[in-house]
């Protein structure tokens, strides 16, 4: 009959529809998946070449070229809780000329290392771990790092088994004012521009298969009052997705040692560079400047400015003592590079100089300004007040990113404060001119500024306090990890008397 044909060929259509909608649900969750990777791989591969006038389009280098593997220890003595700096800590990590621990050849000094190994081998000998580490000491570095490795499956050695995870890298500093967010949330954190097409679901099925690699960036970046609540996120986030490797970074500071013992998470400190890591580091920061440098010329100069910068630091203490983490690596090779082989001797010294080669002296030295209207023509000491100013407002307010709205607004407050200003100068030129040209602010999330690195917002904010006489303030916030930085840079900045007080 002619009905039973019909329904015949219909049940063959329904068969082919669901056979096809299988496979193509399973072909949109391989293509989102391989969207998702390339994005990871596109927006955290950057090591940024602090400062050097290379191209824009190459100012970012791939951060694998120059990553050198830290060294943590598994457990730090007297860190129960957090302790204001004395004398003797500020005068030593402001490479005051005291006696150190340090030896010439960038030996450590009396501790027991027995516990100390290379974070990859930490790493792998668990999946939940508390990095902590001092500011600059590479943390966010390493967490790119791991989630570049695993977007792009290529660990080898002691990671070679995390080459099945997918990683979702979260910067807690985003979340300061809103809520942290959902696991169907996360892939938007870091690629905005594919997450809209995740099937539904897949979030989910990568966390319940325990192949999830969750990096959570920055509990230091959080309120005091908030920190309690991003650990009860994290435990309803462990006690749903039990099997997924968890790595969460801190200043000490900010959390005790064994924070998250109870929640099954190891604990390693990281620990400063030895002589042979800064060598490496100095080594691949030169390797990744020859990728970004189109002379032929300046090329060949970086075999020998790495050579030289090597050589210097081995005969001058104090400087090597500034090359303990990465981020003073990076500053120090800048600098070396920019000025031609002439450094600072002391921290605040090289953060002053660092500051004025990103914020003034590189766009003087290509004549940016002349005749073009691009930009507004602002002095370097404008420029200063207004980015101290900025500093020390988000400092004081716990704010580690600003929408774009208030940035302008609060440029527009101050530009009446200046003398010799353009007249029809706006907070939202200020603003552009500082995201575009300077190194030190940016635009990470449309709509949203911050400073490139935490410590350039300390630094910052510690000379604006001290211009401001703000000393009282200062010793009130003794006991506050979140201002430990800034109170010791403002000791450093401050006059004899100042400093006592």
């Amino acid at each position: 009959m002619l009905s039973d044909r019909v329904d015949a060929v219909l049940a063959e259509l329904r068969n082919v529809r669901v056979a096809v909608e299988g496979r193509s649900s399973d072909d949109e969750a391989a293509q989102f998946e391989a969207d998702y990777r390339q994005a990871v791989r596109r927006n955290l591969n950057k090591m940024e070449l602090f400062g050097v006038d290379v191209a824009s389009a190459t100012r970012d280098q791939p951060l694998t070229i120059a990553y050198v593997s830290l060294s943590a220890r598994t457990a730090s003595p007297n860190t129960d809780s957090y302790a204001a700096p004395t004398t003797d800590q500020v005068e030593n990590d402001l490479g005051f000329d005291r006696d150190s621990k340090q030896t010439s050849d960038g030996e450590d000094r009396d501790e027991d290392e027995q516990d100390t190994m290379p974070l990859e081998e930490i790493l792998s000998r668990g999946h939940r771990l508390l990095i902590r580490g001092e500011a600059g000491s590479g943390k966010t570095t390493l967490l790119k790092w791991i989630a570049v490795r695993s977007a792009t499956q290529s660990f080898d050695e002691q990671l070679a088994d995390w080459n099945t995870t997918t990683p979702f890298f979260i910067p807690l500093r985003r979340f300061v004012s809103e809520p942290l967010p959902a696991p169907e949330d996360f892939p938007g954190v870091v690629a905005p521009m594919v997450a809209g097409g995740a099937p539904v679901g897949w979030v989910r099925a990568r966390l319940m298969s325990g192949d999830a690699l969750v990096l959570l960036d920055g509990v230091d970046e959080l309120p005091e009052d908030r920190r309690e609540d991003m650990h009860i996120w994290l435990k309803d986030l462990i006690g749903t997705f039990s099997d997924c490797k968890y790595v969460v970074t801190s200043r000490p500071g900010a959390v005790e040692e064994g924070w998250l013992k109870e929640d099954g998470f190891d604990d390693a400190e990281v620990q400063p560079m030895e002589l042979n890591d800064i060598y490496a580091f100095v080594d691949r920061w030169h390797e990744a400047m020859k990728e970004a440098v189109q002379d032929p010329v300046e090329k060949d100069k970086l075999d020998d400015f790495s050579t030289n910068l090597k050589e210097d630091l081995r005969a001058k203490r104090q400087l090597l003592k500034l090359t303990t983490n990465p981020l003073l690596c990076a500053v120090i090779c800048a600098l070396h590079y920019s000025r031609q082989q002439e450094l600072p001797s002391d921290r605040i010294q090289l953060y002053e100089a660092c500051c004025e080669m990103l914020i003034h002296r590189r766009d003087l030295e290509r004549r940016l300004y002349r005749d073009t209207g691009d930009y507004l023509q602002l002095t370097y000491r404008q420029k200063r007040v207004l980015l101290d100013d900025l500093a020390y407002w988000m400092m004081r307010n716990s704010l580690s990113s600003v929408e774009v709205k208030r940035v302008d607004e609060h440029f527009n407050s101050n530009l009446a404060n200046l003398t010799d200003m353009p007249e029809d100068a706006t907070g939202a030129e200020v603003r552009r001119l500082f995201v575009d040209r300077s190194g030190i602010i940016r635009e990470p999330v449309v709509g949203q500024i911050d400073f490139t690195h935490r410590t350039f917002e300390e630094f910052l904010a510690a000379k604006a306090a001290v211009d401001a006489d703000d000393i009282e303030f200062l010793v009130d916030k003794g006991a506050d990890d979140q201002w430990r930085e800034t109170l010791i840079l403002a000791v450093g900045l401050a006059s004899s008397v100042k400093r006592e007080e």
